[in-house]
């Protein structure tokens, strides 16, 4: 081999060495036997080293850097054995070469040493066979093999810095594309989304599950977030909605370029994984159980449910204790879903009075007045269902020399509006309770005609009218006349 080969070989060695960033060692300084060749071996080494120090800001695992490390080291090793072998193959075939530098080290000397010049062989003088030919193959296919060994190892280090790199950002997570279980997390997260799309009128608030959660569509955005369109089903105690959803993700590493995900945390997660935040959501909700609550009902409350109709009913029924007996009062509500909220409707109330017989019949005494004329008052024959009484009376007219009249009287209760003449009877229901009736007399034309109402504790409040036969003064014929006797009396 030439010296000129020599060097091309050197060069070829330096450069695949400087592409893997390793610091290179000179041909003198690598030669075996040289005090210096240990030296230039562990400047090498040390170069190596160094050379880590300036990649630190490169995000590469520990491993990365070990590897590329012990690669250099091989290389340098390599490049030494190759240049001790060529040496002792240079000395074995006989060709000195005509400059040699003398190796470094901790010697001062530097330059060159000119060695006696070897008479050039004749063209025509036959070379020795089995010797430089095969000497020269043997040298280059080493040098080749190096070479090779070289670009393997510079290659290997440029792969363990992309392989470093790749799982810094990420590793395979990079190629995951949004899941199911994404959404589900998102939607989740979601306190609007999972407070569901029906209102808590008329019924017991309650958690919602979500389940049923499909990918319907995706999209990436040339910014790399994905718009996703999901399908979900919401479902408490109360409701049952089929949603449908919009999202967005973004990588967690790219979060806080987007504006929507300002709220998002992203600590603790990795770079690659995926955030998202719900864009817009509807449904179609349907009531599974009935109302369970209204405020203005108290007491038991337990409505049909019908959930074919989305309505639930309810009738109220209350009872109000007076002093004649219980009024009892229904009142129908209906309930109605409409897809957003329970609304509520009232029905015409439906009343019904059970009239005491025991509070009414009785003995009852006048409080004065007028009334001292009506001498007899007696309730007898109540009709509970029917609200009817019998008032057996006797009275005595206003005229002079009158007989005193007595008869029976029917009477009907009925409540009203305690309004006007009525307002000072109003009982704890807030009704008026009026009674009239029409009976016989046994004076004048034999009728006789009462009304009034039922008053506060007991108390009836009357108007009589009835007929009697009134004598004439010293001379002349009896005549029918009318009395009335107005005023209240008192169960005794």
């Amino acid at each position: 081999m030439t010296e000129s080969q020599d060097n091309t070989r050197d060069e070829q060695v330096s450069s695949v060495l400087d592409d893997a960033s390793a610091p290179t060692v000179s041909l003198a300084d690598a030669s075996a036997g040289g005090p210096g060749g240990e030296g230039a071996v562990a400047a090498a080494r040390d170069g190596h080293e160094q050379a880590d120090g300036p990649r630190a800001d490169v995000a590469v695992e520990d491993a990365s850097a070990a590897f590329f490390a012990d690669a250099c080291e091989r290389a340098s090793i390599a490049e030494q054995e190759m240049r001790e072998r060529d040496e002792a193959i240079r000395s074995l075939a006989g060709q000195p070469s005509t400059t040699w530098t003398l190796p470094g080290g901790s010697r001062s000397v530097t330059g060159t040493q000119k060695m006696p010049k070897v008479p050039e062989a004749s063209a025509d003088e036959p070379k020795p066979a089995g010797r430089d030919g095969d000497s020269a193959e043997v040298t280059e296919s080493r040098t080749r093999r190096n070479v090779i060994v070289g670009v393997i190892a510079a290659v290997a280090v440029v792969a363990a810095i992309a392989i470093g790199g790749f799982f810094v950002m990420g590793g395979p997570a990079l190629f995951a594309q949004v899941s199911v279980a994404d959404v589900e997390r998102t939607l989740e997260a979601d306190a609007d989304f999972m407070d569901g799309f029906a209102s808590n009128d008329y019924v017991t608030p309650s958690a919602y599950d979500l389940s049923n959660v499909e990918i319907v569509n995706t999209g990436e955005g040339q910014d790399g977030s994905v718009t996703v369109q999901a399908t979900a089903l919401l479902t408490n105690e109360s409701f049952e909605s089929d949603c449908s959803v919009t999202l967005l993700f973004v990588r967690a590493g790219d979060a806080s370029s987007f504006a929507q995900f300002s709220d998002i945390e992203t600590a603790g997660l990795d770079r690659a994984a995926w955030v998202g935040v719900v864009l817009d959501g509807s449904a179609a909700t349907r009531a599974i159980s009935g109302v369970t609550e209204d405020a203005e009902i108290s007491g038991d409350f337990t409505p049909t449910f019908d959930e074919a109709s989305q309505t639930c009913t309810f009738t109220t029924e209350t009872s109000y204790d007076l002093w004649f007996g219980t009024r009892s009062v229904q009142t129908p509500y209906t309930y109605s879903f409409d897809g957003d909220a329970w609304t509520r409707s009232q029905g015409d109330a439906q009343s019904s009075v059970s009239y005491s017989s025991d509070a009414l019949v009785g003995e009852y005494t006048s409080q004065g007045g007028d009334a001292t004329r009506m001498t007899a008052f007696r309730v007898t024959n109540v009709d509970a269902a029917a609200g009817t009484f019998v008032v057996e009376y006797q009275a005595t007219p206003s005229g002079f020399g009158s007989e005193a009249i007595s008869g029976v009287i029917t009477c009907t209760i009925s409540a009203v509006t305690a309004t006007d003449a009525a307002r000072g009877y109003r009982q704890a229901d807030g009704y008026a309770y009026a009674f009239t009736g029409d009976g016989s007399s046994t004076g004048g034309d034999n009728t006789a005609h009462i009304e009034g109402y039922l008053g506060l504790d007991g108390a009836i409040v009357f108007d009589f009218t009835g007929d009697y036969t009134r004598m004439p003064f010293l001379f002349g014929d009896p005549t029918n006349e009318s009395t009335e006797i107005a005023g209240t009396v008192v169960k005794g």
